[in-house]
């Protein structure tokens, strides 16, 4: 493996002018075809919970360090696990639109362009880890693949306000400043590593690539890499505290938590950035026995720490998820679901994920590495990050977008190895052959094959006629209740209603989730009882939805399925036309004994 020396700031700027080129074409691109979808839609159910987290925070209904949510599951509440960091930079950008534009066209506003300021760093990254592997050359190839392949940028499309944008986007400048090596590229590495664990441990495997990367160049070779390694280790453990007590409330910087940045993570990160610090100091004069065992020693307090505060996320972070919710709401989940069942769902994007994101990654990290002046440091990295990706793809759909982005800087460096070495250096066919390998177009040449990708379902159609929002303004204009319903919804009812809800698409709430779907699941005369001791006041449901979700396994006489076929029980009150796609129901007063 050869070492490569960090690139000058001069040498960056081509990247830099290729990258904002590219975020030109890629915004014009979303915003054109994404028009309409932000005011007739509030996106997924987690698009539509960051909206009421951001509201909250705006109103004052909520501060700074508060997450509780009183609407969700009353009375608990439900405290959310997410970053305060991201609900603050939306409130932010919605203030200072809100500036020059009525709420509620600064809102709009703010949802199309909240997105949209993530793509620059996030192709940037991309294209720097392509110079990286592939020099200059790689550049142009790297920028058409990106150009073209919009389905890249889902999380990132106008009205996803979700974080899975930001954390794709750490983990590529990550894994980018691990490439580049030297003071900066520690410095990039450990406050990307730091502000990806604030947003979302999703990135936590992918930061211990980024950190083993560090300590590998030290270990192998001390002198040239001492300065880099310290670098990183500091920024780490400084940036990942200044994220946590910025958005952790003082009396809860304590508390260990496994499905977000919680005491034991911060303590664990910031001993591993603490332990390459006085391993690099203490032994880099030393030998390479002694490296070794002082990185080792570093490694496993900081895992020691990690669990030890909290055993648990052993088993990750559903360590302490309620197991009881699985089969009734995580496993109907899609994107947590093993990406080989894709292929029986959507055979288009299945193989397009597989064999181009995956395959051609591989081959293309095969190809750089076959001659051994391609076997550089860059080249081992990126090679991880890809099989770290695909792997976690493999376990979990949502993790493909990682792939897909890991693969573009390989495939790129690749198409422009094979132009300098077979067809004098010409930029035409690499650029070409990005072209024609754009997920888009491999997408249209598998749809128009007879019979490969079976059409929406009329239920899955009418079904997402249900999210949308002309759907939910009947039940906003009632007067404020506790409505129970399909999981899904819960979400949207908050965002589009002064309603409260028993149950929503989140593992901290068990609670919510159980209850509702024991009310549903009730035969005839039990749900009754079910639905008042919950102090319900309407029941909602979407019929179209019926054998989806957590409507699905559901027996004839539940509540649930009764509804869906239209059959109203005496003490439910049909508020909504029979055509309507959610159907609202009043629950009657009791009648008096």
């Amino acid at each position: 493996m050869q070492p490569s020396a960090a690139p000058s700031p001069k040498r960056g700027w081509p990247t830099v002018l290729a990258a904002l080129a590219v975020t030109v074409v890629v915004v014009a691109s979303l915003l054109i075809s994404a028009r309409g979808r932000v005011a007739t839609t509030l996106g997924d159910t987690d698009d539509a919970m960051r909206l009421v987290m951001v509201r909250d925070l705006i109103s004052g209904a909520q501060g700074w360090f508060s997450t509780h949510v009183a609407r969700m599951q009353p009375p608990l509440g439900l405290d959310m696990h997410w970053s305060r960091l991201v609900d603050g930079g939306i409130a932010a950008m919605d203030r200072a639109f809100g500036l020059v534009l009525p709420a509620d066209q600064a809102e709009a506003v703010t949802r199309m362009a909240w997105p949209l300021v993530w793509t620059f760093p996030a192709i940037w990254a991309a294209l720097a880890l392509a110079r990286r592997l592939g020099g200059a050359p790689a550049l142009l190839p790297a920028a058409a693949m990106l150009m073209i392949n919009i389905l890249l940028y889902s999380q990132w499309w106008p009205g996803r306000i979700d974080h899975h944008d930001i954390q794709i986007t750490m983990a590529l400048a990550a894994a980018a400043g691990a490439a580049f090596g030297g003071v900066r590229g520690g410095v990039l590495a450990g406050v990307a590593t730091g502000f990806g664990l604030a947003v979302g441990i999703e990135v936590l495997p992918f930061a211990a690539l980024a950190g083993a990367s560090f300590a590998l160049r030290f270990l192998l070779e001390p002198k040239a890499h001492a300065r880099a390694a310290q670098a990183y280790g500091g920024a780490l453990a400084v940036a990942t505290s200044a994220f946590y007590v910025a958005q952790t409330s003082p009396a809860r910087l304590g508390a260990s938590v496994c499905d977000a940045l919680g005491a034991n993570l911060w303590a664990g990160v910031v001993a591993a950035g603490v332990g390459l610090l006085v391993a690099v100091r203490a032994t880099q004069g030393r030998s390479l026995a002694a490296r070794l065992a002082a990185l080792a020693l570093a490694g496993a307090v900081a895992g020691a720490v990690y669990v030890g505060l909290d055993p648990a996320c052993l088993h990750g972070p559903a360590g302490e998820v309620d197991p009881r919710i699985k089969p009734i709401w995580m496993d109907h989940v899609s994107e947590m679901q093993p990406l080989l069942g894709e292929f029986w769902k959507k055979r288009s994007n299945f193989v397009v994920c597989v064999l181009v994101s995956i395959a051609l990654a591989a081959i293309s990290w095969l190809w750089l590495g076959a001659r051994k002046e391609g076997r550089t440091h860059a080249w081992l990295l990126a090679g991880a990050f890809m099989a770290m990706a695909a792997a976690l793809a493999f376990d979990a759909q949502r993790m493909a977008h990682y792939a897909n982005w890991f693969a573009t800087p390989l495939i790129a460096a690749a198409l422009a190895d094979i132009s300098t070495r077979y067809l004098k250096g010409s930029i035409v066919p690499p650029v070409l052959a990005a072209a024609l390998l754009g997920q888009p177009a491999l997408i249209a040449l598998l749809d128009a094959i007879p019979g490969w990708d079976k059409p929406k379902s009329k239920g899955e159609a009418a079904a997402d006629r249900c999210i949308e929002s002309a759907a939910m303004r009947p039940l906003s204009r009632l007067p404020a209740g506790l409505v129970l319903g399909e999981i899904d919804l819960g979400p949207r009812i908050l965002a589009q209603s002064p309603h409260a809800v028993v149950a929503a698409p989140y593992h901290r709430m068990s609670w919510g989730i159980l209850a509702a779907n024991h009310a549903l699941a009730a035969p005839p005369g039990e749900d009754e009882r079910a639905a008042r001791a919950l102090k319900a006041d309407y029941v909602v449901t979407c019929p179209a939805r019926i054998g989806q979700m957590n409507h699905a396994g559901l027996g004839r006489q539940s509540l649930q399925v009764r509804l869906d076929h239209g059959e109203t029980p005496p003490w439910l009150e049909r508020l909504s036309d029979r055509s309507d796609p959610l159907q609202i129901y009043r629950i009657r007063p009791p009648a008096p004994r």
